[in-house]
């Protein structure tokens, strides 16, 4: 996950607009679910713990705990770790949390950065890291920095020479999905097998811009769209990497290439709809349903405006996610009214659209912990 800036809560602003799309309108207020989510103030990175049964939230301290500070690079979960990048002095350092039994590591200076090489992005497994990069400096010719996590020890292996753009990586069970688009327009995913350490497969896209993601059964699903053509959905058996599925979306939406943040579960999509603009927001969560192809998009303004209505604030959307567990998106918000501190909250809206509740939360929240 590319962590959300500070200067981009504080520059969001409200716009005006509308869409075609099915909407629904929630009726009844329920039961906001148990979350745990990472957030930041003006300094420091919090964790927040909310059980929804209770009604009680605990919060940490992660900038005590893990000494970063809000200005951290990227955060990054694998299982029930939390790994934070940072970088100072010349060195990237990671800080990792399992957030099960509370148990803190730290690599300072893990990877000196040098001239040799341009760092993109970096992503982890449990024992290794891995930084996307250019090198030489100043070209795009891209490769892969492969670093032990015990011992520091890494190499380089070479992917293409050249490329256009290198997009946000996905990291799961022993492999790393890496998407770019090459000197030619061709966007292509490359899989490197972490337990082998290997390249195993290059998955080729030609002109259609791929967004990968893991659908509830582990698979790889994956969304591509070109100009002037239909929307299409695959999966693909997460082993062998042969098709199982293929839809046509009738989906109007254009999503960043790379790993994004979605559900598939079992005939339905649970994803974030990007209003045109200009509109009152930005995005809101939609559901597709791929058995008869409709798009259900929710009253996320309606439910905006009860909620500063309901807590006396104004507020602007920050961060998405849909849970499957408890079958809820949840919103994470910035008061947009208070210039002298970053205070936020929680917004629970279930699956059928309906809002089940609301945390205020002295800090804001920028990113929900994966069940």
């Amino acid at each position: 996950m590319k962590k959300i800036s500070n200067c981009f809560i504080g520059l969001c602003l409200l716009l005006v607009s509308c869409s075609s799309d099915d909407v629904v309108v929630p009726n009844e207020i329920a039961v906001l679910p148990s979350f745990m989510a990472i957030g930041e103030d003006e300094l420091n990175v919090f964790q927040i713990n909310y059980d929804g049964q209770t009604k009680m939230a605990a919060t940490n301290d992660l900038s005590a705990e893990l000494g970063i500070n809000s200005n951290y690079l990227t955060l990054r979960q694998v299982d029930q770790q939390l790994t934070f990048y940072t970088f100072s002095a010349g060195a990237f350092n990671l800080a990792q949390k399992d957030i099960v039994s509370g148990a803190i590591q730290r690599f300072d200076r893990f990877y000196v950065n040098t001239d040799e090489r341009s760092i993109v992005w970096g992503a982890n497994s449990l024992d290794s890291v891995f930084f996307g990069f250019y090198a030489p400096l100043g070209s795009t010719n891209l490769a892969l920095r492969v670093i032990d996590i015990n011992n520091q020890l890494g190499e380089d292996i070479d992917l293409e020479f050249n490329i256009n753009t290198l997009y946000q990586p996905l990291y799961a069970n022993g492999k790393l999905f890496i998407t770019y688009q090459n000197n030619l327009g061709e966007y292509k995913i490359v899989v490197y097998n972490t337990v082998t350490q290997s390249l195993s497969t290059t998955l080729n896209f030609n002109d259609r811009a791929p967004s990968i993601f893991l659908n509830n059964e582990d698979n790889v699903a994956i969304l591509s769209n070109a100009s002037g053509s239909a929307m299409q959905l695959q999966v693909f058996d997460f082993d062998t990497l042969e098709e199982m599925d293929l839809y046509e979306l009738d989906l109007n939406q254009v999503f960043l290439p790379g790993a994004i943040n979605m559900e598939l579960m079992a005939d339905k999509l649970y994803y974030e709809f990007q209003f045109s603009q200009p509109s009152e927001v930005i995005s809101g969560p939609a559901v597709y349903d791929l058995a008869n192809n409709t798009n259900t998009v929710f009253d996320i303004t309606g439910i905006i405006n009860a909620v500063e209505e309901e807590l006396d604030i104004a507020l602007f959307p920050i961060v998405q996610d849909y849970s499957p567990l408890k079958d809820a998106f949840l919103i994470g918000f910035a008061e947009i009214n208070n210039q002298n501190e970053l205070k936020g909250g929680v917004i629970g809206i279930s699956a059928e659209g309906q809002l089940l509740g609301t945390l205020e939360t002295p800090f804001v929240p920028t990113y929900f912990v994966k069940d």
